[in-house]
């Protein structure tokens, strides 16, 4: 009687064993790959439970979420200069492509071919450029990679940004690129001084000739109207008598009264 007792045990737990291992569970930001005695299913798992065969069938996990690779690395731009700089790769697996990436790569796919490419790339594009353009141009080197990194790639892995970060040359091309930004710098200040000199003299000399043809104009129209100082006194007279008026002498001067002209002492 005991011995049944331990024996349905034993079935029970056995049973709960098998129980258990029928079924699965694949969590999100996870895809599953099923495999049954080292046979690949080609059809992916999405994340969510399900039924497998116990101690045969096995899920490997796949990650799609977007994942991070961070590395640095050595290049060479055009004029043969060295080129350090770090690489962010921000990527994900597309579901439908997790099987693939497991079979051809093990599951090891950042070191397989997401990092060899990326490299390429990146070495790829500063091969084109002076050292001192990959340092002024950073933002457009990033985007040429990014671009040659995804057609490199294909459909296989989506990658959704490339960071270039902590870009470096020598101390001493670093000392020269500087330098030669500083003079550019000045020799700029010094074509605006010498522009901005050449606006104020040009408008100098437009207000100038401006003014001489002014003068020239009321000139020539005194000559031909003398008596046009007579009508502009009339158009500024405003409207009051005066009180005194000179006379022939230069120390003479009347007063007005009543109309009449007096003499003053």
């Amino acid at each position: 009687m005991k011995a049944a007792g331990t024996l349905v045990i034993i079935v029970l737990i056995i049973a709960a064993i098998v129980l258990m291992n029928s079924f699965y569970v694949v969590n999100p930001g996870l895809a599953g790959v099923k495999i049954t005695m080292g046979k690949v299913d080609p059809t992916p798992l999405a994340s969510g439970t399900g039924l497998r065969t116990p101690f045969v069938t096995r899920i490997v996990d796949m990650p799609v979420k977007v994942q991070t690779l961070k590395f640095p690395t050595q290049c060479f731009s055009s004029d043969l200069q060295t080129v350090t700089a770090t690489i962010t790769v921000n990527y994900q697996f597309p579901l439908n492509q997790v099987v693939k990436l497991y079979v051809d790569y093990g599951g090891n796919v950042e070191n397989s071919i997401l990092k060899p490419r990326t490299q390429e790339a990146i070495k790829e594009v500063t091969a084109q450029r002076t050292a001192e353009k990959i340092v002024k141009e950073r933002e457009q080197v990033k985007r040429a990679a990014l671009d040659l990194l995804r057609e490199k790639l294909g459909d296989i892995v989506t990658i959704d940004d490339l960071v270039l970060e902590d870009i470096a040359l020598s101390s001493e091309l670093e000392k020269a690129i500087e330098q030669k930004m500083v003079s550019e710098q000045k020799a700029a200040q010094a074509r605006f001084t010498q522009d901005q000199t050449r606006i104020e003299a040009e408008t100098a000399i437009i207000k100038a000739e401006g003014e001489a043809k002014s003068i020239k104009v009321i000139a020539d129209a005194l000559s031909q109207n003398p008596k046009i100082l007579e009508l502009r006194a009339v158009d500024k007279w405003n409207g009051v008598a005066p009180t005194t008026v000179v006379t022939g002498g230069a120390n003479t001067v009347l007063p007005i009264a009543s109309g009449v002209l007096k003499p003053s002492n």
